[in-house]
């Protein structure tokens, strides 16, 4: 693998990973980011086995491939290399070079084969919603969601769309928040 990539972009999506990578080592995989060069772009992809992201930035990709390499560690070099461009070699033995002026780091990852799979998406049942839209759903029913650990299930929020509305829900199992709208105007971004 071998692409150079602006040192802006490159950190950009570094950083909006960092939130995912899991902290605690119970799989050392999970500590790390895929990196994977193809196409005149690199994907960067992150995941706690709870929580998946990808996100990608446009790349000089000169040999195609893949690896893993720690999400911190490789954040934090990205950032204080010199320069506005990054050269990232990886070879067959998973090895990450980061070259940018003078400098120059080697960083040992992991294989890629060993990074978990990311569930498949059936994108036809994905449908635009209105950003506002949605932020004034999350604001009215955020304070039942649970936050006790050993109640899982309930920790979050359910969005369904039925007959033309759009419905969220939240509960902790004392409060029950539910907000409708009308699914046509938000997917054009009316309320």
């Amino acid at each position: 693998m071998k692409f150079t990539i602006s040192k802006h972009d490159f950190i950009k999506v570094l950083q909006r990973i960092q939130g995912i990578v899991e902290k605690r080592n119970t799989m050392p995989i999970l500590a790390n980011v895929l990196l994977d060069a193809s196409g005149g772009k690199v994907n960067v992809m992150a995941t706690d086995l709870e929580v998946f992201i990808k996100d990608a930035a446009p790349a000089g990709v000169t040999e195609d491939g893949s690896v893993t390499v720690n999400a911190r560690k490789l954040f934090e070099i990205a950032k204080e290399l010199p320069g506005d461009k990054i050269d990232v070699t990886a070879g067959k033995d998973d090895k990450i070079t980061l070259k940018a002026g003078k400098a120059r780091f080697n960083v040992m990852g992991l294989p890629a084969k060993d990074f978990p799979v990311f569930p498949a998406i059936d994108e036809s049942t994905l449908e635009a919603i209105d950003g506002e839209a949605l932020r004034d759903m999350i604001d009215k029913t955020s304070f039942a969601v649970s936050t006790d650990e050993t109640r899982y299930n309930i920790n979050g929020f359910l969005l369904e769309r039925e007959e033309g509305k759009i419905k969220m829900v939240a509960t902790d199992g004392h409060r029950l928040a539910l907000v409708v709208r009308n699914g046509d105007n938000i997917a054009k971004g009316q309320k």
